[in-house]
C-alpha cells in the first residue's frame, strides 16, 4: 500500500496443499493478472476491472467451508458493494474450463447494484442502525400499504407520482427507473403517506385497527 499498489495475496504460499507446521491451507482461486474483468449491472451497467487489481480470493476455508464468495450467484447489493463486483460474483469462475464445474445457469447472471439508503442526516447507516421492526411502524400507527409505498419508491420513481397502490408498483416498476444517487430515509415522508392513506381507508377498517392496539 505504500507503493500505490492495489493490496492482494502474494502468492507466496501457492501450491501447498497439505498442513505446514500445524496449519491447514485455504483453497483459492487462481485470478488471472491479465486483460479485464466485466461485472454487468442491471443498474450501472457493464463496470470494468482491470484483472491485475484482484487478487486470488479464498473459496475455501481451512475447516473446509466454503465461503461466501464462492457460493453467491446473483442478488441485490447497495452500490457501495460494487467495487467489490469482481470478489462477490468473480466472472472468471463461473467462465473457468473445468468440465466439473456445476452448470447452474449463473455465468452470465447480471446483478443489480441498488442506491445506498442514508438516515436522515445523509450518512451511511450500519445494518443496526436505528433498527426498527416491521411491527413497531405497526404499533405507532402506520398502515401496511403506507409503508410499502414508501419503501417502493426509495431510490425509485415513476414521473412525478407518489402515490402508489400494489397493483401500480407491480406494473410500473422497472430497473431502467432506479436512480444511482443514495436514497435519503425521510420520516417525514413517510407521515404523509400514512396521513393519505388513513383519509382513504373505510372507517370500520380504522376503528377495529384501533381496538385491536
Amino acid at each position: 500500500m505504500a507503493e500505490g499498489k492495489a493490496p492482494k495475496y502474494d502468492r507466496k504460499c501457492y501450491g501447498i496443499k497439505e498442513p505446514v507446521a500445524g496449519r491447514t491451507p485455504v483453497l483459492r482461486f487462481h485470478s488471472t493478472d491479465e486483460g479485464e474483468t466485466v461485472v454487468r449491472d442491471m443498474v450501472r451497467g457493464a463496470v470494468t476491472f482491470e484483472n491485475k487489481q484482484l487478487d486470488d480470493l479464498i473459496i475455501m476455508r481451512s475447516d473446509g467451508f466454503p465461503t461466501y464468495n464462492f457460493c453467491c450467484g446473483r442478488g441485490r447489493r447497495d452500490h457501495e458493494d460494487l467495487p467489490c463486483g469482481p470478489r462477490r460474483r468473480p466472472p472468471q469462475q463461473y467462465a473457468a474450463p473445468d468440465p466439473d464445474l456445476p452448470r447452474v445457469g449463473i455465468r452470465s447472471a447480471p446483478v443489480a447494484h441498488l442506491p445506498m439508503i442514508l438516515g436522515s442526516t445523509r450518512r451511511s447507516c450500519p445494518k443496526r442502525h436505528g433498527a426498527t421492526a416491521v411491527t413497531e411502524y405497526k404499533d405507532l400507527g402506520y398502515l401496511p400499504e403506507a409503508l410499502m409505498n414508501y419503501l417502493a419508491r426509495l431510490g425509485w420513481s415513476s414521473g412525478d407520482q407518489e402515490v402508489f397502490s400494489i397493483a401500480e408498483l407491480i406494473e410500473k416498476f422497472t430497473l431502467d427507473n432506479i436512480g444511482k444517487a443514495p436514497a435519503v430515509f425521510n420520516p417525514e415522508k413517510l407521515v404523509w403517506l400514512n396521513h393519505h392513506y388513513i383519509q382513504q381507508a373505510d372507517h370500520g377498517r380504522l376503528a377495529g385497527l384501533v381496538l385491536d392496539s
